[in-house]
């Protein structure tokens, strides 16, 4: 499991997990190294399910925890802040050897700048 923290912005403090249920989905999904089905609200609220292949675990932009995953809705990588996250379901599908370094090196930048939180 990857899990990262980055201190907080000046100012800011460190807001909760989210739904124990849902942190600790994430945990085993990661762990298991299993695709999670999330239940996910964008800015504006709108719901999507999101079937993801979990990388990162983190903590930091404004004080909110952050999973990164390989979203297969957008076929990219993306940044989902926890307490957006309505609901998580770890499925009995593996995930599929993607390389971590593909995008772990862009964690930092994108929990700081939110380039592509989704």
């Amino acid at each position: 499991m990857q899990l990262v923290h980055l201190p907080p912005e000046q100012g800011s403090e460190i807001q909760p997990l989210g739904a124990e249920g849902i942190s600790r989905a994430i945990e085993e999904a990661l762990l298991r190294r299993r695709v999670l089905r999330l239940e996910y609200a964008d800015a504006k609220g709108a719901i999507t399910s999101r079937d993801v292949e979990p990388g990162v675990f983190l903590g930091g932009r404004g004080g909110f925890w952050y999973l990164v995953a390989w979203c297969r809705l957008r076929d990219d990588v993306r940044v989902f802040r926890l307490d957006r996250i309505a609901a998580a379901t770890v499925t009995a599908e593996r995930c599929p050897d993607r390389p971590l370094e593909g995008f772990a090196t862009e964690v930092p930048e994108m929990a700081v700048h939110g380039t592509l939180l989704d």
